[in-house]
């Protein structure tokens, strides 16, 4: 008997080309985000930093997360951006003072010190891309961030991380 083979779309070569030329698009598209180390910024729809934005710690992580990966893939020019969010969460966007990271940071420079657990998630992300990237700093940047996760929003009896804290953490969100 003659088997059929039948190959799925996600293995045809049509398929991984167009993610192929999809990644690096999108890669293109964000390379701007992160034009200093003051962390990544808002992008309009045409890829251009929203100035009136404020710089947010989730969205700095999940840039270092995503240059990290495209570092990984050998793509030019991904890992100096990875390199600039993880000195973002290292410096202008990490509470010297209590601790952990601050939800954003106005582009006056004030900062929104509430504590997300989701934010710290994406500390955590990027942390542990760089560190796999070889990104100087991230490391240690996962070292803090796993510790503030676990000492600072850990709930036992939930069995769960709780979502917010105030800016000195005397207070959970209940």
């Amino acid at each position: 008997t003659v088997e059929a083979r039948v190959t799925t779309w996600t293995d045809r070569p049509t398929h991984r080309a167009w993610l192929q030329a999809e990644a690096m698009r999108l890669l293109d598209f964000g390379r701007g985000t992160v034009p200093s180390t003051e962390g990544a910024r808002w992008l309009d729809d045409d890829g251009v930093v929203d100035p009136t934005r404020p710089v947010f710690t989730w969205i700095t992580g999940r840039t270092a997360h995503v240059y990290g990966l495209g570092s990984l893939l050998g793509v030019p020019g991904c890992a100096p951006v990875a390199g600039r969010a993880v000195t973002a969460l290292r410096t202008s966007l990490h509470d010297d003072d209590h601790g952990g990271w601050y939800a954003s940071v106005a582009p006056d420079g004030t900062p929104d010190t509430t504590k997300a657990a989701y934010a710290h998630a994406f500390v955590v992300l990027a942390a542990s891309t760089g560190t796999v990237a070889g990104v100087d700093g991230a490391p240690e940047l996962l070292e803090d961030a796993l510790g503030v996760l676990t000492d600072r929003f850990w709930e036992p009896d939930a069995g769960m991380h709780a979502d917010e804290a105030d800016g000195g953490w005397t207070r959970l969100d209940p």
